[in-house]
């Protein structure tokens, strides 16, 4: 995908720009028609590259999802002979198992795609999530970091953590991504979270969100800038991927907010239930490796329109160089 800034680089001048590569390079993105894989796509076009990715019901919106591929049954070396990429960005949700697949055949579903990523000798970013932490800390807990041992307590961070140990312990050129909270607007469209939240503010109802509930909420234009330049970078092992500390309910208006949304009716109310309470993650390894971190959610959506058109940000990465010299909080 065209040489990256030495990842040893952490000063503020770090560039993942390639402003001196002309080189034409192909990526395959798994996941295409998603929120995030869109979101990548549509970045890694913008940058020049050829991009084939695969997906569900490919629409207009998400027009390089060309190459059809069911991950638990298709023959993925012949996806990738077809394909010759330099890079493989896997953003395709197959972890959420909302079928009756066993884990051991959801783990050999996995160790067949990684033998075809090997066997055609590309590089491999897998995204996986925040889901793979139980949340359980207290306030005074520091954010997870990126070697912390992984305690998922559903089925899906269960699968998360499978994919994130065949990827690592295969011998791969790989990484493994850990974004936190995804939201604003991809190529499909705003995000689900922001789209019934503000369905229900603009119907006038109450919409209760927790204020002690804690994510490392990003932009997925942002995330996909960051996804992009992880793929052309030599990083391997585990990268976080997240903005600032925000409570649920911070996140809400502040995102709402910055997209025009009236939250009048956004109301604050403590956690009940068992639910993950803070997932919040240490990303000062991305910050290492890019020379920037992901904005303030209120930042980075600010003139974002939410019915508009996706925005990639662009190779020089000018709209976050005011975070470059940001530090982790």
């Amino acid at each position: 995908m065209g040489p990256a800034s030495d990842p040893a680089d952490t000063s503020d001048s770090a560039d993942t720009s390639d402003s001196a590569d002309t080189s034409e390079s192909t990526a395959l993105v798994v996941g295409a028609t998603g929120f995030l894989g869109s979101a990548v796509a549509a970045t890694l076009a913008a940058d020049g590259d050829v991009v084939v990715g695969t997906g569900r019901d490919p629409s207009a919106a998400t027009p390089h999802a060309s190459a059809p591929f069911e991950f638990f049954t298709d023959d993925a070396h012949e996806l990738l002979a077809t394909v010759e990429p330099d890079a493989v960005v896997f953003a395709a949700a197959v972890e959420l198992g909302d079928d009756d697949r066993s884990l051991r055949s959801f783990r050999n579903a996995v160790d067949r795609f990684i033998a075809a990523v090997d066997d055609h000798d590309a590089r491999l970013v897998y995204v996986s999530s925040d889901a793979v932490f139980d949340g359980d800390r207290d306030a005074t807990s520091s954010d997870y970091r990126h070697h912390d041992p992984r305690r998922p307590v559903s089925p899906y961070g269960r699968r998360l953590a499978v994919f994130e140990d065949r990827v690592l312990g295969a011998g791969l050129d790989a990484l493994v991504v850990r974004p936190s909270y995804l939201s604003g607007v991809a190529p499909t469209g705003l995000d689900d979270r922001l789209a019934a939240a503000r369905e229900a503010l603009d119907a006038g109802e109450p919409y209760p969100r927790f204020t002690d509930m804690f994510r490392s909420p990003v932009a997925v234009h942002e995330a996909a800038r960051a996804v992009v330049d992880l793929a052309r970078s030599a990083a391997d092992g585990v990268v976080h991927l997240g903005g600032p500390r925000t409570s649920v309910y911070q996140f809400h208006r502040d995102a709402l907010a910055a997209l025009g949304v009236d939250t009048t009716t956004l109301v604050g109310e403590s956690m009940a239930g068992d639910h993950p309470r803070d997932r919040s993650l240490d990303c000062r390894r991305l910050v290492d490796l890019l020379g920037w971190r992901p904005s303030p959610i209120a930042d980075a959506l600010a003139g974002v329109d939410p019915d508009g058109a996706f925005d990639p940000v662009p190779k020089s990465a000018q709209r976050l160089s005011a975070s470059r010299s940001q530090t982790e909080t």
